[in-house]
Formats: structure tokens, sequence, C-alpha cells
């Protein structure tokens, strides 16, 4: 029976100094996952239905956060007539702060010209208006201006009269001096009534004129816009990249930093509490077999999604790339080193994640 137990006692005995090695031989934990390469700093110049232009620029993070939004235009004719700098094309290289988009001038100045012939009418539209007063009103301003002119002039005559005979000493100067004041008088009151008439031209039927000046009022406005898109509506880059798209569809420019990408790095959930942000992440491409690229891991995502081999998390992170190696769209291998320990911790541990990846994709 003794001898029956050597067998066992040895293989114990083999197993705990196997043990007893392997907890002495380093192992480097690591995660490993497939990733995905996609943009990182992204300038898009958009148009919708109603005409309106709008800046979306994407950059300092990879979320799928709302990115930045503006509007820069509003105007149908300038997005027909916007064209890109004449140095420039799809695939260009520019610069933050270069000119990208320009506008036709010469159509803008024509359209500006003809908000001005409109501004002229509406103003005639508005004088008329307030000329366009009732014919019995205007009729009686008349009637009392032909009268005070009649009593002016019958003054007149007088005065000139009394003059000439106060010349030749047959009239008294108080006759002359009265004749005088009666004169100045009716002069003042043919002022007041061709006064009063004009007062009576330029009131006018209240809602003709409310209408004539909101007319003047919105043709001012878009005067001021299109001076205004004339002195600073050219469109400048907020990022460095190269142009990849124009004119397509509702996108009127798109430009990208092919410098900086964002590396989308799909991991299963059971490894989501070793992964930490600032941890480095090891990339290698099918393209590239004997090359390896680090990125950063700037964002961990807060959603579980679920596909035919399971539960993952998208983790996220930057990798330079001032070599345009890498593509946009490029598929890889990740491999996210989490700590140092002993091939024993490891198995006793489970953390043999290579083993859980080929189960998991």
């Amino acid at each position: 029976m003794i001898n029956n137990l050597k067998p066992s006692f040895m293989v114990v005995i083999g197993i705990v100094l196997l043990a007893f090695i392997l907890s002495f031989i380093p192992y480097t934990d690591s995660i490993s996952g497939k990733c995905v390469i996609k943009s990182k700093n992204v300038w898009t110049l958009s148009k919708n239905e109603n005409g309106q232009i709008f800046s979306q620029l994407k950059s300092s993070s990879v979320s799928e956060k709302e990115p930045s939004f503006r509007f820069v235009n509003f105007s149908n004719s300038d997005i027909l007539n916007m064209n890109l700098a004449s140095n420039l094309g799809v695939q260009s290289e520019v610069k933050k702060g270069d000119l990208v988009l320009a506008l036709n001038s010469n159509k803008l100045s024509s359209d500006l010209e003809a908000l001005i012939y409109e501004l002229k009418i509406a103003e005639s539209k508005l004088n008329l208006a307030k000329s366009q007063e009732q014919a019995p009103i205007i009729e009686e301003a008349e009637k009392k201006i032909r009268i005070a002119e009649s009593e002016k002039e019958f003054a007149q005559k007088r005065f000139d009269r009394a003059k000439e005979l106060l010349e030749k000493e047959v009239s008294s100067i108080q006759n002359f001096e009265q004749l005088e004041f009666e004169l100045k008088e009716k002069k003042l009151k043919l002022e007041k009534e061709k006064a009063n008439l004009q007062t009576k031209l330029l009131t006018s039927k209240p809602e003709q004129i409310e209408i004539a000046q909101l007319e003047i009022e919105k043709i001012m406005k878009e005067i001021k816009l299109f001076e205004f898109y004339k002195s600073q509506g050219n469109i400048y880059s907020p990022i460095s990249g190269k142009i990849i798209e124009f004119q397509n569809g509702s996108s009127l420019c798109k430009i990208v930093n092919l410098d900086t990408l964002s590396a989308e790095i799909y991991i299963p959930q059971r490894h989501l509490k070793r992964i930490l942000k600032d941890q480095t992440a090891i990339l290698s491409f099918d393209s590239y077999p004997n090359e390896i690229f680090e990125a950063k891991i700037i964002e961990i995502g807060d959603e579980i999604n679920q596909s035919e081999f399971g539960f993952y998390v998208v983790v996220k992170a930057e990798i330079l790339n001032p070599e345009r190696l890498i593509k946009l769209g490029m598929m890889g291998f990740t491999n996210i080193k989490t700590g140092e320990t002993t091939i024993l911790q490891a198995f006793l541990g489970g953390s043999f994640s290579k083993i859980g990846l080929n189960v998991w994709w």
C-alpha cells in the first residue's frame, strides 16, 4: 500500500515544486482587445435646409458629446457662391487660421446693389403713403393758403400806396406804420398756412405708413447683413489638417487633423475594473506587422455594449500619427499592460486575458 502512495506523493511534490517555481517567474499582466481608428480633431462646415451655414468643431476630446456648434452665415446665395480659396482643393493641407472658404464678392456686390435699389423704392412708397391725405382736409388747407395769399397781396398794395403817399408827404407816418404792421401779419399768416399744409401732407393713413416703414426696416437689416458678409464673410480653418470633403451633400467642407487620431478599443466587460485613464495601450496592425504604436487612454465609455461575442465597453485612446502611417478606419489589435505579477498569481487570479480574448472574439 505504501508503494501505491509513492506515485501520488511524487505528483503532489511535483505540483508544489512547480507552483513554487512559477511563483518566482515574472509575468506582465495585460488586457487585449480589438480597435478601430477614428478621427479626433475634425472641423465640419455644413448647411441645413434653411440655407444656414453652421460650424461644428470636434476637438480636444474624442467623446461623442455635442461638439462646439455655431452659425456662421445665413444667406442661401452665399452658400451657392462660396468657394475654396484659390490655392486649395480636396486633399490639400491647411494650417489653423488659413483661409479656407471665400465668398464670391462679385455676386455679393450685385445682391447688395439690388437691395439698395429696393430700399429706394420702399422709401418712395413711404413718402407716397405720407402724402396720400384725405382730399377734403388737403383742399381746406390749400383754400386757407389761397385766402392768406390774397390778404397778403392786398396788404402789400395798401402798404406800397401808403409808402408812396408818405414820400409825397400826403399821408401820415402813423398810417404808414399801421399798414406795415398789417403786411407783416399777413405774411406770417401765409407762412403758417403753408406749414399747416405740409403737416397735413405728412399725416397719412397710419396702416399705410406702418407697412412702408416695416419694409424699409427689413431691407435695412438685409443690407447690414450683406455688408457684414462682405467685410467678414470669409471663413478660416480653426484646426490644422487635410481637406477631405468639399460640397458633399449637406457638408460644405470637412477638415480632419491626421497627426493625432483616436483609437476605439473594445474591451470585454469583465476586465473593465482593470482599465484606468492615462494607461498606455500598445496598438498593432496587419499593415505593419513589425511595428507597434503607443496610445494613451483618455476616456472609458459609460455604456456596456453587446455583440455576438459577449458584453464589452468602448475605451478611447489618443495616438500620435506624425508620419501618417495610420489611416482612418484601420482595424488593429490592442494590448494594455495592467501591472507586473507572477505566472502563478496570474493563473490563480484568472487574468490570462489572451485566453479570455480567444473565447470572447
